[in-house]
């Protein structure tokens, strides 16, 4: 029992040695300075989670908004498949030229009625049919006959059934 109990102070004297108790003193200090560092981050975050309500109120606000645009937006869809549907009709192009026009006169007069942040939205898209009515245009131009008989047939290549060789 007295070996156990002198066996036991000498583990105790190592553990309590000077180079431990200033690991352990070191360990201390860097805990402390961890805890100062953790309460200035809690402290710098306090507003942004005071912001929080009125952030998540926003972003409320901002996606009804944005519920609305798509409601326009499918408005404004639906508008440009019925003019689709009459540039496929026999009515001829100059007449379609014109239900377009008073269709856009429309749509504008839509946009301008609308707020701000929806029209902002709005000009993208606009801009992309934009590309897409002009990229139209410019095949009409080139072969104005496919908007009658549709687009040229092309003709079979090596190995497609109809292949009369090369000439």
């Amino acid at each position: 029992m007295l070996a156990d109990g002198e066996k036991l102070l000498d583990d105790i004297r190592r553990f309590v040695s000077e180079d431990n108790a200033k690991r352990f003193t070191a360990l201390l200090a860097q805990a402390e300075t961890l805890s100062n560092n953790l309460n200035r981050s809690v402290e710098q975050l306090q507003p942004a989670i005071a912001s929080l309500p009125g952030t998540m109120q926003q972003l409320d606000v901002t996606l009804k908004q944005f519920d609305r645009f798509g409601k326009d937006v499918a408005t404004l869809a639906d508008s440009a498949q019925k003019t689709i549907d009459y540039l496929n009709s026999p009515a001829g192009p100059l007449t379609v030229a014109t239900k377009s026009l008073e269709q856009l006169q429309r749509s504008a007069a839509q946009l301008q009625s609308a707020t701000l942040p929806q029209i902002n939205r709005m000009i993208e898209n606009i801009s992309q049919a934009s590309r897409t009515f002009s990229g139209a245009a410019q095949s009409f131009e080139q072969t104005p006959q496919s908007l009658l008989f549709g687009p040229a047939p092309t003709q079979p290549g090596p190995g497609e059934p109809g292949f009369e060789g090369f000439r």
